[in-house]
């Protein structure tokens, strides 16, 4: 067992999916993100590079979401939007640059209004909308 942690196993929603707290997925999501974001700000030229990589494999994932859907608008939130420009730029460069004049004349890239803390209002939205659905 480690030390500060839980010996019981984590909770299932209704589809059996294994979930933790909405807080405790914050946390650690923020973990992930916050040393390769602080070594890049240090100007470590690892953590650069897979910031580089990271915006562009998203652009890319991003990129065949405009062919299926032609979305109005990416919006980047939760912890991950912390990078800022780290992850925008190359994701900005990269998506414009692979889609033809009809997909990225009106397309928006966003942060969400709501930052590093919109996964946990979203998800609080939903418990609420689920309460008040089922009386």
């Amino acid at each position: 067992m480690v030390p500060g942690k839980s010996a019981s196993p984590p909770s299932t929603g209704r589809d059996g999916a294994a979930t933790m707290g909405i807080s405790a997925r914050s946390r650690n999501t923020w973990a992930m993100v916050k040393s390769p974001l602080a070594a890049a700000h240090r100007e470590d030229a690892i953590a650069q590079a897979t910031w580089e990589h990271t915006g562009r494999l998203l652009a890319t994932a991003a990129m065949n979401c405009c062919w299926l859907l032609n979305p109005e608008a990416f919006v980047i939130g939760g912890g991950v939007a912390r990078a800022g420009e780290l992850l925008f730029k190359p994701f900005k460069e990269h998506l414009f640059s692979q889609l033809s004049g009809p997909f990225k004349e009106h397309l928006m890239v966003l942060n969400a209004v709501f930052g590093h803390e919109a996964g946990t209002i979203g998800a609080a939205a939903l418990a609420r909308d689920s309460l008040v659905s089922t009386g």
